[in-house]
Order: structure tokens, then C-alpha cells, then sequence
């Protein structure tokens, strides 16, 4: 999982006069927010900092020209700045996330995530599940199938309806060679689940290999199965997996 901290940060951005004998609403503190010479720098020097550390930052803005302000003065300074707004049909948003092909780096996975997940409709943002299963499996891309080499490539594909999620993940790996192996040992653990045969259900909480660390059990796709309910299935080559989420539509 991931920690979050919150960081408040100081600057000298005080309220502001009335305009015209009138109180100044809420839209027009975050527009003179966003125009805070000040407060802009120190967003930026925090950021060349994250990525000089080897970290990958999110900005985050309800203002498209502040965004713009802020890609404008960033992309001197660090490779791969990306603005994804609102705007923009289907395809231009696909060639932005080309950019982001080389995630072989666990650094990159839950940026990469975000940028596919805000293209969901608002209807199935279950946001924390939906994030978490699409991350978990480009996880084990990155991690299983092209073994952490930043030179290979986890590619996405996606599609998203008020109805279903459908994606796909393919890294550049030889494939899940133990899938059978895997399958059968799901298998008796579903079986000892349903017999309610705990004793043997005890023998199958974990499924571990040879190239297992410590934090590998097969319970990230033990879950994936459950989530997925419209399938979970893997190519012939076994580095490629295409996984569907169906969704029942409220009654109106």
C-alpha cells in the first residue's frame, strides 16, 4: 500500500479587497491562489526537488490555466511533464499516456494508474478499488514479468462505460510460466473453502515459487478473480492478461 502525509506549506497569500463594495467569493480566492507569484515558485521548487529525488509528482488543480502556467515552467526543468485536463478527445488523452509506456519502475505505477483511472465515468469511480486492481496487476507486470528493467515496457489498454471496466495489461516478460500451477492450486483452495475443510483450507493461504520474496503469496490475484467478475483472463504467451468488471446500473 502507500502512506500519505499531509505537508502544509506556508506563504504570504492573505485575503483579498472587496471588489466593487462586494465580498469576494470563493472562485475569486482560488483565482488569486493560482496567481500567487509566490506560492506558484514554491510549487515548483518542491517539485524539482521530488524529482530530483528520484520520486514522481501529481499536481493537482481545478484551474486549467494554472496548470498550463505550471507545465509551461516545469518542462525545463524534468522529463515527461504531462497536463491532463478535461479537454481533448479520446485520442490525444491515449498519446499523453504514451509518454508514461516505460513504467518498469515502481515509482511510476501509481501516477500511471491516475492518469488511466480519471478517464472512468463518474458512475463506476469506485475510485480506491478500481486504482488498487489496475495497479496490482501492473505491479506484477513490472515486478514478475519484466523483473524491474527500466528499458522494458507495460503497456495498457482500456475502456470504461457506466457498465463495465475492460482492461488489458501486457508486459515484455516470457509470461506467467506456473499459471497451471496456479490454477490448481486455486482450485483445491476453493474446493477446502466450499467443504469448509479449514484444516486443509490452511495448506493454500499462500502460493509461492521459486522466484517468490516475502511479500509474494497470489493473494493480489486471489483478489483480482473476485474483483473481475466478467473475467480474468490470460493470452496464450501468459504476459498479457485481459481482465472485465461488469457493473449493474442503478434504477432511476
Amino acid at each position: 500500500g502507500f502512506a500519505h502525509y499531509f505537508q502544509p506549506r506556508f506563504t504570504s497569500f492573505h485575503t483579498i479587497e472587496q471588489k466593487e463594495g462586494k465580498e469576494p467569493g470563493i472562485n475569486d480566492y482560488y483565482e488569486k491562489m493560482c496567481q500567487s507569484e509566490a506560492r506558484n515558485q514554491l510549487i515548483i521548487e518542491d517539485v524539482i526537488k521530488s524529482v530530483e529525488n528520484g520520486r514522481t509528482p501529481l499536481i493537482l488543480s481545478d484551474r486549467t490555466s494554472h496548470l498550463e502556467y505550471l507545465e509551461e515552467k516545469l518542462e525545463s526543468s524534468a522529463e515527461n511533464v504531462i497536463l491532463i485536463t478535461g479537454k481533448g478527445t479520446q485520442k490525444q488523452k491515449k498519446e499523453q499516456l504514451e509518454k508514461l509506456k516505460l513504467v518498469s519502475d515502481f515509482r511510476q505505477i501509481r501516477y500511471f494508474t491516475l492518469l488511466i483511472v480519471q478517464s472512468a465515468p463518474s458512475e463506476i469511480k469506485e475510485l480506491n478499488l478500481l486504482e488498487q486492481q489496475i495497479s496490482e496487476v501492473i505491479k506484477n507486470g513490472v515486478k514478475h514479468g519484466n523483473h524491474c528493467d527500466i528499458n522494458k515496457k507495460v503497456t495498457v489498454w482500456y475502456s470504461f462505460s457506466p457498465t463495465h471496466a475492460h482492461v488489458i495489461v501486457e508486459d515484455e516478460g516470457e509470461g506467467f510460466k506456473d499459471l497451471d500451477k496456479w490454477n490448481e492450486f486455486n482450485r483445491k483452495r476453493l474446493e477446502a473453502l466450499h467443504d469448509q475443510n479449514y484444516e486443509q483450507l490452511a495448506d493454500y493461504v499462500s502460493f509461492r515459487t521459486k522466484e517468490s520474496d516475502n511479500q509474494d503469496g497470489g493473494n493480489a490475484l486471489f483478489a483480482a478473480l473476485e474483483y473481475w467478475n466478467g473475467g480474468f483472463v490470460y493470452n496464450g504467451k501468459k504476459n498479457a492478461v485481459a481482465m472485465l468488471k461488469k457493473y449493474q446500473q442503478k434504477a432511476h
